[in-house]
């Protein structure tokens, strides 16, 4: 790899799948960050090992191996300290990981979304299958009533809770009616079952997210 050391040389370009890929990744918990050197760097933190390790496969040698963040016992002792939880223990917590792309020129048009300071979607962002899957595995959730037998989907959208025309705007074309409250947009149980029919099938490490008929086998599978 030896346009990691020598910025003269041109680094291999990300395909259009894995754009679509860091385009919902980034719509979610990821960031892309000024790394100091001569273009971007991309970092995704979570608890679910599984999928960086597949994240890993996807963007090959574009991307670093797959390292611990924080143990439990660190995340605990950090919010102790800073007053968040003065009684917090490890059994709160769980270990994170962290999955970093090298520095890249192709993630400058990520870097734009920054450019009022906040992370902020592009207006013209197109909700591609792809897209959508990366986003929900990495903001969405299920909501399960208290007497209801049937999940539905749920995705946070917190830095974009002024720009409801637009979140819904994405969807234009899916058959779906979204509904924003509180920092999450919210379907129901059949917008839920298309969407995630448009998305296809589970990626590793949240099959659960999927199994939104079952609130069983959705708790066996997260647990």
């Amino acid at each position: 790899m030896h346009w990691t050391k020598h910025p003269e040389c041109s680094h291999p370009e990300f395909s259009d799948r894995q754009r679509q890929m860091l385009r919902g990744l980034l719509m979610g918990d990821a960031s892309v960050f000024d790394s100091g050197g001569r273009y971007p760097a991309f970092q995704l933190e979570m608890a679910n090992r599984e999928f960086l390790a597949y994240l890993s496969e996807e963007f090959g040698v574009l991307c670093r191996d797959v390292k611990s963040h924080r143990s439990a016992a660190e995340a605990a002792r950090h919010s102790r300290e800073n007053g968040a939880n003065e009684d917090a223990s490890a059994e709160d917590y769980s270990d994170t990981f962290s999955f970093n792309l090298r520095s890249h020129p192709g993630l400058e048009e990520f870097f734009q979304w920054y450019d009022s300071g906040e992370k902020v979607f592009p207006s013209d962002l197109e909700l591609t299958p792809v897209v959508l899957k990366m986003w929900y595995v990495c903001d969405g959730s299920v909501k399960w009533g208290n007497s209801v037998s049937k999940g539905s989907m749920r995705i946070g959208v917190g830095n974009e809770l002024e720009n409801k025309s637009k979140l819904f705007s994405y969807f234009d074309g899916l058959d779906v009616s979204p509904r924003l409250s509180g920092w999450n947009l919210y379907f129901d149980h059949s917008d839920s079952v298309k969407l995630l029919e448009y998305i296809g099938s589970p990626l590793p490490g949240f099959g659960y997210k999927w199994r939104i008929d079952s609130k069983r086998d959705y708790l066996r599978l997260r647990d």
